[in-house]
Order: structure tokens, then C-alpha cells, then sequence
């Protein structure tokens, strides 16, 4: 890594230094970088971060937290990208961290289950809009209705670590990242939906566009 991206890693976790939500804020920013395909800046981030949580325990709840966050936004952004960055992550973590970290999935709900869960967060975060985006994707692809009906059930919809708030925030950031603008306006209006305040929504808009705007503006020099 050169140490122009290396600084500017060190600069975008700036983004995480407000009190509250520091956490969840640190966690964003490392869904962001995995989104825009920025494995590199994982290890910087994770490694600054935990030097501010004083036990090793909160320190691992808050790697499976991050790394719940980044297999939800696999969804939207591959998982090629989320490979790049758990490897990092996990390659970045001291022995005693790796030790401790859960080794079997949270995403081995039966159909039945997840079906059940998956239409309820599609309710909660479309509201009133649900059965027309519904009939409107079951009819331009049954696939892509079905498939989407999974990720929300067995991947979305798992609050092991990450409620349907932080889910729908780290959604958000993936977007900005995918730019893909019809989503993200859903799903700003998802987010307040399932609970989300304005603050939060307005940290994950300026997380996402700093980002996206850092590295695309460095393409172009």
C-alpha cells in the first residue's frame, strides 16, 4: 500500500469521531470501504478503532458486529468485494482476537423461518409502498423476487449483531457506493421507518459520499 492511500485512510476515520454512535460509525466506514472495494484502509481503521475499547471482550463483540455488517452489505456490493475485506479484517486481528471470534454462521435459518422474518422487514421498511414494489419485481423477474426475498430473510433480517436500524444505515452507505439512486431513496425512507433517527441517516449519507467522492476524485488526478 503507498502512503498517499495509506494517509488517506488515516484521514477518513476521522468520520468516526463523534461520542455517540462511535461504534456503529466505525463500522460503517469499514462497510464503506469494503463496498467501494478498499480492503487496504481495513486494517488501519480496525486497528485505530480498537485501541479506544478497553476490554477484549468488547473489542471482539465489535469485530463480529463489523463483520456481520460487512457479509449484509456482500448483498448489494459482491462477494468478491466482502472477501477482499474480511480477509484483511481477520489478517489484521492479533491471535488471541482470531481465537475468540465465532466459527459457525449466523445464516442457516430453514425456509419456512426465514420467509416468515424476510416479508416482515420488507413491510417494515417499505411500509405502504411493499405489495406495489412487490407485484412490480415479482413480475419483471420471479427470480430476482425470490432472491431478494432471501437476502432480507437470511441476511437482513439476522439481529444476531445488527438490528434492523443498523442494517438498514449500512445498506444506505453501500449504495452511495453503488450509486444506484432509486435504492438509496427507498431506503432512506427504510431507515426512518425501522426507527433510524435523522442523525443517523444524515452519518451514514456523509460517510458514504465522503468515501465515494475521496476515491473518485483520486481516480481522476
Amino acid at each position: 500500500m503507498d502512503t498517499a492511500n495509506n494517509q488517506t485512510y488515516i484521514e477518513l476515520t476521522k468520520l468516526i469521531a463523534t461520542e455517540d454512535m462511535h461504534s456503529s460509525l466505525a463500522a460503517m466506514l469499514l462497510v464503506t470501504l469494503s463496498a467501494c472495494n478498499h480492503p487496504h484502509g481495513v486494517p488501519i481503521v480496525v486497528n485505530k478503532y480498537l485501541q479506544q475499547i478497553e476490554t477484549v471482550e468488547d473489542q471482539v463483540k465489535w469485530i463480529e458486529y463489523t463483520r456481520n455488517a460487512i457479509v449484509k452489505s456482500s448483498v448489494l456490493s459482491g462477494i468478491p468485494r466482502a472477501i477482499n475485506s474480511q480477509t484483511a479484517l481477520y489478517n489484521s486481528l492479533p491471535e488471541l482476537h482470531r481465537s475468540l471470534l465465532r466459527k459457525s454462521p449466523t445464516l442457516n435459518q430453514t425456509e419456512n423461518y426465514w420467509k416468515s422474518r424476510g416479508s416482515k422487514l420488507l413491510q417494515a421498511v417499505y411500509g405502504e409502498e411493499f405489495d406495489n414494489a412487490g407485484y412490480i419485481l415479482n413480475n419483471a423477474s420471479s427470480d430476482l423476487w425470490n432472491l431478494i426475498e432471501q437476502a432480507y430473510g437470511n441476511v437482513f433480517a439476522e439481529t444476531t449483531y445488527l438490528g434492523y436500524i443498523e442494517t438498514e444505515l449500512d445498506v444506505i452507505v453501500t449504495l452511495v457506493q453503488m450509486n444506484t439512486l432509486p435504492q438509496l431513496k427507498n431506503h432512506l425512507k427504510g431507515a426512518i421507518r425501522v426507527g433510524a433517527t435523522e442523525k443517523q441517516v444524515k452519518a451514514a449519507l456523509v460517510i458514504g459520499h465522503t468515501v465515494r467522492d475521496t476515491f473518485l476524485n483520486k481516480s481522476r488526478l
